[in-house]
């Protein structure tokens, strides 16, 4: 992390690679299916920022099941889920770390993720 601490206060706009860690022993491991959410995470808690995920659907629906786009969510509901990685989604809860899911194909403003839910816009 700390690699990545210098090189983001050098350069502004930083791409960082995900789903690879090194382990203890120093070998090079994923985070298995869905394991670049978890790197963000990670990223977002160590530099106390907002994590913002476009992914191909537009937000978050809820409830499970539903077909109902929501513009906020709490973390508890997050983790009922599958729009992030079940280990991802735990960890931000933890961490109470803010997020925002979006959609890489539209300009649509996605779902906001907070604890508690924020009022209306």
């Amino acid at each position: 992390m700390e690699i990545c601490s210098q090189t983001v206060e050098e350069f502004p706009v930083t791409i960082i690679p995900g789903l690879h860690f090194l382990s203890e022993d120093g070998l090079l491991k994923t985070f298995g299916h869905g394991g670049s959410d978890f790197t963000a995470l990670l990223y977002a808690a160590y530099f106390e920022c907002e994590a913002l995920f476009y992914k191909n659907v537009p937000g978050a629906y809820y409830p499970p099941g539903s077909a109902t786009l929501v513009p906020s969510l709490n973390h508890n509901q997050i983790c009922e889920l599958e729009v992030l990685q079940q280990q991802a989604a735990e960890f931000a809860r933890q961490k109470n770390i803010p997020l925002s899911i979006m959609s890489f194909q539209t300009s649509e403003s996605g779902t906001l993720i907070r604890s508690p839910v924020p009022k209306a816009l």
